[in-house]
């Protein structure tokens, strides 16, 4: 069988280039027109010899020419005057070339077409037309395009062909795909890059979504030298990580061996786990999201043991699909335990309590792969992320860059000196602090600095929300139920006992919510849901700002602070019921702005 030969031609929209990823098959549209019907050597111009043109090459053939509608001027021109006559110059040549050729057009925009082309060109490329419809309403065709691409790129980069899991390829095709095939395809490719030496593609290297520069009202910290300089070193975060370890051993040796040991009459244990390290902990939420992740000795020493014992199972799908409700039970039964069993005054409970989260970690990360315990079990690290939503820091980056420049993705694989993300993430599809541990691996092996780390209105990324949850919305309604219960039971003026207190309280904030919701999208045209997942997110400023309140109070007491003034006024204040107020009124005008 005779087999004719088909060019294609992509002709890119300057207008949009930074976000375009260019590669050797799309050309500047300034030479198009050479590209096309070739050009004489030039004896004028300094290595500008005769090229043969596309339209010469593929005579007896098929030219596709992509997005048609950014074809500059003059080349249109030319184009006509081909398909008309079937000959055409070179560009500084004079004698006529002919070819046969079969030109096949593309266009996303037929009424952005027939603007900017020529009319007559126009008119003649629609004597036949095919509309093609967007790969959203035929995703029975994704299988097929995905197969083809990851084998083309597969060649093109000289690696071993690839294979999608079952998880990937649900990923893909659960996907809409607002940038078309083109979009697929740029997914695929980056997807074979991230692989390395496997052959079968896995979910955690699929990333989809939108990568439009984040929002101008944020200063980047790493502009400050000193802030920089402390983010890139490692031998800051080693020192203060061998610290770490070495208190929460202590604290295990405390709680465990001698429980006796007092400091002012108080359990050294209980002052570092309860007055201390969980009042902490949320404080770390407002200001810093989830840095205590990453530096969580947990989570380090648990990686130090994987190096010698792990049987790298894959993680279940349950676990990954029902991963947040785990994590939020997990932690709202720790807040119910603490309460009930009254756990802040004891030793032993609390070193158990320790314990048994230490062993998840190993366990899990002794058992499954790809740090299962940290994504998608661990209850303190689900409560990070979800509080850390309301940070006033964020972890982004510049993703002109990632898009024009960077072809290592060193943010997702490490360095030879800098570890890979534990968290298996992409900088530049990063839209939010859920998943995020702050360990600052990326800002320490990205070379093209496009890191950024951001200082923003506390909550920020709540507006924008590109997957809310609702798991997520209603264990942030949950929290804000609890929250509830707590406070007359820390003040001793419950009228009943916490379990029916605890129960009551968050049935009483999830029925509030459901029915203004209800009534809300009455009004509009979303759906009672769809409010619940956005609404139940706008709630953990103040759910955040009121455990801060209430910790102070633990931490503190009922701080109070005199002043006189000239000798004959005496001003009495109670700095903890200052520092209250202001915590909550602060997370009531955050949680209103991000409603309205």
């Amino acid at each position: 069988r005779t087999k004719f030969p088909v060019i294609e031609i992509m002709i890119p929209n300057e207008r949009r280039k930074m976000k375009i990823p260019v590669d050797n098959e799309r050309r500047r549209r300034d030479q198009i027109e050479s590209e096309l019907f070739g050009n004489e050597k030039m004896v004028f111009l300094d290595g500008v010899g005769k090229r043969i043109g596309r339209c010469e090459l593929v005579d007896k053939g098929t030219l596709i020419i992509k997005n048609i509608e950014n074809m500059p001027l003059p080349a249109q021109k030319k184009t006509l005057k081909f398909i008309e006559t079937g000959s055409f110059f070179r560009v500084g040549g004079d004698e006529p070339v002919h070819s046969d050729v079969r030109i096949v057009v593309t266009t996303k925009d037929i009424g952005l077409a027939q603007k900017q082309l020529n009319s007559k060109l126009f008119n003649l490329l629609c004597v036949h037309k095919l509309e093609v419809p967007p790969l959203s309403d035929r995703k029975k065709d994704i299988p097929y395009l995905m197969e083809h691409f990851a084998e083309k790129i597969s060649k093109k980069k000289h690696v071993q062909p690839k294979k999608f899991s079952k998880e990937a390829t649900n990923k893909l095709l659960k996907y809409d795909y607002p940038g078309n095939v083109d979009e697929l395809e740029d997914v695929i490719e980056r997807a074979v890059e991230l692989t390395k030496e496997n052959t079968i593609i896995e979910e955690e290297v699929i990333f989809l979504g939108d990568t439009d520069v984040e929002d101008k009202i944020r200063f980047n910290l790493l502009n400050i030298p000193l802030i920089k300089k402390l983010c890139e070193s490692q031998r800051i975060f080693l020192v203060a990580k061998t610290t770490i370890i070495i208190f929460f051993i202590l604290i295990l040796y405390f709680g465990f061996v001698q429980p006796d040991v007092l400091i002012g009459g108080k359990s050294i244990v209980l002052i570092l786990c309860w007055h201390l390290g969980f009042p902490l902990l949320f404080v770390t939420y407002l200001f810093a999201a989830r840095f205590a992740c990453g530096m969580c000795p947990m989570s380090s020493i648990s990686k130090f043991l994987n190096r010698f014992v792990n049987l790298n199972l894959p993680i279940p799908s349950f676990i990954k699909k029902q991963g947040f409700l785990i994590m939020g039970i997990g932690f709202m039964s720790i807040l119910f335990i603490e309460e009930y069993t009254h756990m802040t005054y004891s030793t032993t409970k609390t070193a158990y309590l320790i314990l048994s989260v230490f062993f998840g970690t190993i366990i899990f990360d002794i058992i499954f792969e790809k740090s299962a315990w940290c994504r998608y079990l661990c209850p303190l690290g689900g409560m990070n992320g979800l509080f850390g939503m309301s940070s006033m820091i964020e972890i982004r980056a510049n993703k002109n860059t990632c898009t024009t420049i960077c072809t290592t993705h060193n943010c997702f694989n490490g360095t030879e000196k800098v570890g890979p993300c534990p968290m298996f993430l992409h900088l530049q599809f990063l839209s939010d602090n859920r998943d995020c541990k702050f360990c600052l691996n990326c800002i320490k092996s990205c070379k093209h600095h496009a890191t950024r780390l951001n200082l923003r209105i506390p909550g920020a990324e709540i507006i924008s929300l590109k997957q809310p949850s609702l798991t997520g919305a209603l264990v942030s309604i949950a929290l804000c139920g609890l929250l509830i219960a707590e406070i007359p039971a820390k003040l001793g003026i419950s009228p009943v006992g916490f379990p029916f207190l605890f129960a009551i309280s968050i049935f009483f904030a999830l029925s509030l919510n459901f029915i203004s919701n209800y009534f809300t999208a009455s009004m509009s045209k979303n759906t009672t849901i769809e409010h619940l997942q956005h609404f139940g997110y706008t709630l953990l400023p103040l759910a955040l700002c009121g455990y801060i309140a209430l910790k102070f109070m633990e931490v503190f007491g009922d701080a109070r602070w005199s002043l006189m003034l000239f000798n004959i006024f005496e001003i009495n204040l109670n700095f903890t019921k200052i520092i209250q107020l202001i915590m909550v009124v602060t997370g009531f005008f955050i949680t209103e702005h991000l409603i309205y």
